[in-house]
């Protein structure tokens, strides 16, 4: 695309782009106000309905002071009380009837309530008056706890009722067991009657009763009066009509009436709990949000109603987004002719912008062209002699593009001398390159020799420091052993001979007192049982002592302190005492079997070897006791120990010795690392991976081998390789 075309588009396209985003602030500018507009006409309706429902409550609590005022009736319902538990009709259905014929004709006054009761402070009604569009019930109860209902029901608009009064237990929308929640005081709320949110009104009932205190008749509470106006249908139509917003009347279990029937369920999760429990609609707790109903959005106010300071049901007005939608639409259709009358007075005058750019461009691009195309060496003066640059514009305008093109000659004879000098550099460069590459070369051979030798060094350093860690603790470990044994080996000495000498000493008196007892057979035969006892003890002293040399003994041939120097032993002696004193600690745990063939002599460091056999065995040990704690295994596990005499080879004769466990076993993986330093697989705390280490070098210094066979879950094979002495 040419310069002019792109510089026509920039210019339409810069527009386009303002006059869009002058749109889009407007757009939002309109939403928003729009917003504001509906929520304010939520709240206005709001305030008919508030306004409304006061009203309804002022008429409910006139229809139910009217009542609680009526001239004796605290006399007459304090009568029926006291009869109530009783049938007795001959006494009762008069004032009844009259109780009764007073409820309904106020609630008729008062504008056909829905339903009208005196009931007793125990919440049990005594007479009560129910009109719906239909059906029109009066009655009064007696006989608790299992009342008997008296009940005239006729049509609604019957000019002429029945006057027989029918028996019944129930009549259809009335429950008996509903009123036990009466308040404390006179109160009016809102609640949730047999699906239908209503307004209920409570109003005490006082009259006279005898006070034993003041032997006086005192004014006392008797009753209550109860009215209940239902917000039907006939009450949304008048406030549809006063706001004309659609309006739904929510309880707790759903919808009551509405006008849109699709939306029955309302989402009580947004509306907070009261403190102050309102008995009356606050615009302070209206909520509004934005919902869903059928694919068809609306604006919502809820304003929940509340009882017990928790929200018991809610009034819903909605506001349609379709006429919202269309207002806004309006506004955008005149900002968009606007926008568009605007773009096409932009047209010529881009063209003429263009014309005034594009022209002196394109011959300086045409220049331009010669040096892109890499011919650098072309001198500055060819150009314009073969007519890629005319700059005779430049005398008659001298403007900034004149400026522009003067500016690119002198730039193109720059280029072209720095081309020159760049081209001999890098010749200069390239052989110092090849002089610098060799270099490298050889310093990096010397680094990386130099680096092998350290790292051999460092790992010949770390085998030996750790030898002599180890030399150093076996050292020091020989001279614990060899103390402790010697000091053991003093009192053990003692209580063995002191203890032939006490049996001696025991013997002697047991023929002195057989010979003095011999004729008291009792006493004879009492005395040979303590002493049966006290012969029993000296031999379980002997015992104890004899396993306490034995365990010095072993504790000497394992530490081995006098044969620091090689010398010609047996390394079974070594693995039997060895054995022993691991024995004690895994034998509950590990069967040890042993299947030494062969017991030659061999030239070795004894203490050293022990170490070995003793690493090896307590891992041996150790992996079997894991495979019972994982469960692999509950019976326990076995440990073999044999010698033999390996194949000869390179003209050396071998003593092998293998220990096989059937402990968890190790991985490919584990094998390959298990003899280096400071390697480990058990927890932190539990091991130093020092051992088979240690082991290894032990082995290698006596000229040996040491191989490990293992498979994971089935046990390992450690195989030790000494040569004989010859």
């Amino acid at each position: 695309m040419s310069l002019k075309k792109k510089l026509i588009v920039g210019v339409v396209a810069i527009s386009m782009l303002i006059m869009v985003a002058f749109i889009g602030i407007a757009s939002s500018i309109i939403y928003n106000q729009n917003v504001s507009t509906a929520n304010n006409i939520i709240r206005q309706s709001f305030r008919v309905i508030i306004d409304d429902t006061e009203d309804h409550k002022k008429r409910l609590q006139d229809a139910v002071q009217q009542v609680a005022g009526i001239e004796g009736i605290g006399l007459k319902l304090r009568y029926l009380v006291r009869y109530k538990n009783r049938i007795v009709p001959r006494l009762t259905r008069k004032a009844n009837q009259e109780l009764a014929e007073i409820v309904h004709n106020t609630a008729v006054i008062a504008g056909n309530l829905w339903r009208v009761m005196i009931v007793d402070n125990e919440g049990d009604p005594i007479a009560f008056s129910q009109i719906t569009p239909t059906t029109t019930s009066i009655g009064y109860a007696q006989g608790y706890p299992s009342p008997e209902l008296q009940v005239l029901s006729f049509a609604t608009h019957q000019e002429q009722r029945p006057t027989t009064w029918e028996t019944t237990t129930s009549i259809p929308g009335f429950n008996l067991l509903s009123l036990k929640d009466l308040p404390e005081s006179e109160l009016i709320r809102f609640e949730a009657i047999e699906g239908t949110l209503s307004l209920v009104a409570y109003k005490p009932i006082i009259g006279l009763a005898y006070d034993a205190k003041t032997d006086a008749m005192q004014p006392q509470q008797i009753g209550w009066v109860i009215a209940v106006q239902q917000l039907n249908s006939a009450f949304l139509e008048r406030l549809t009509k006063l706001t004309n917003m659609p309006i739904n009347l929510f309880t707790l279990q759903g919808l009551s009436v509405g006008n849109l029937p699709a939306y029955h369920q309302l989402d009580f999760s947004t509306v907070a709990s009261s403190s102050s429990s309102p008995l009356s609609p606050d615009l302070a707790h209206l909520v509004l949000n934005e919902i869903q109903i059928r694919e068809q959005g609306y604006f919502q106010g809820l304003l929940p109603l509340y009882s017990n300071q928790q929200a018991m049901g809610g009034i819903a007005v909605l506001y349609s987004k379709r006429e919202f939608w269309a207002n806004i639409f309006e506004l955008l259709q005149v900002l968009v002719f606007v926008g568009l009358g605007s773009l096409l007075l932009l047209v010529p005058l881009s063209l003429t912008f263009a014309n005034s750019i594009s022209r002196p461009l394109s011959e300086l691009t045409q220049a331009t062209k010669i040096i892109a195309s890499g011919d650098l060496e072309q001198k500055p003066n060819q150009l314009a002699q073969e007519g890629h640059l005319q700059l005779s514009f430049a005398v008659d305008h001298q403007d900034e593009l004149d400026v522009l093109a003067q500016n690119f000659l002198h730039m193109q004879r720059a280029i072209h001398q720095q081309f020159l000098d760049l081209k001999q550099l890098n010749k200069t460069i390239e052989v110092q390159n090849q002089t610098l590459e060799l270099k490298v070369e050889q310093r990096t051979q010397e680094l990386k020799n130099a680096f092998d030798q350290l790292a051999q060094q460092h790992k010949d350093l770390k085998r030996t420091q750790t030898q002599l860690v180890h030399s150093e603790k076996m050292a020091g470990l020989g001279q614990l052993i060899a103390g402790i044994a010697h000091e053991i080996n003093n009192p053990t000495n003692f209580v063995t001979m002191n203890t032939s000498t006490l049996e001696k000493e025991l013997r002697a008196h047991q023929e002195f007192l057989t010979q003095l007892l011999a004729e008291e057979p009792e006493l004879l035969e009492h005395l040979e049982q303590q002493f049966e006892k006290f012969t029993q003890t000296l031999l379980d002293i002997q015992e104890g002592s004899s396993r306490i040399q034995t365990i010095v003994a072993d504790l000497r041939t394992f530490s081995r302190l006098d044969e620091a120097e090689e010398k010609q032993a047996n390394v079974v002696d070594g693995i039997r005492s060895t054995l022993r004193l691991i024995t004690t600690q895994y034998k509950k745990t590990v069967q040890f079997v042993c299947n030494f063939t062969v017991e030659p002599q061999i030239k070795c460091h004894p203490a050293q070897l022990n170490q070995v056999f003793m690493n090896i065995m307590v891992n041996g040990c150790q992996a079997i006791g894991k495979t019972q704690v994982t469960g692999q295994h509950t019976s326990p596990g076995t440990l073999t120990i044999e010698t033999f005499l390996a194949p000869p080879e390179a003209n050396s004769q071998w003593l092998g010795i293998r220990f096989t466990d059937t402990g968890c076993g190790m991985s490919e993986t584990i094998q390959q690392r298990v003899f280096e330093p400071f390697y480990t697989t058990k927890p932190v705390g539990e091991g130093t991976g020092m051992g088979l280490s240690i082991s290894y070098s032990i082995i290698e210094k006596h000229q040996g081998k040491i191989q490990v066979q293992s498979r994971e879950g089935q046990g390992t094979t450690f195989t030790i390789l000494l040569p004989l002495t010859t």
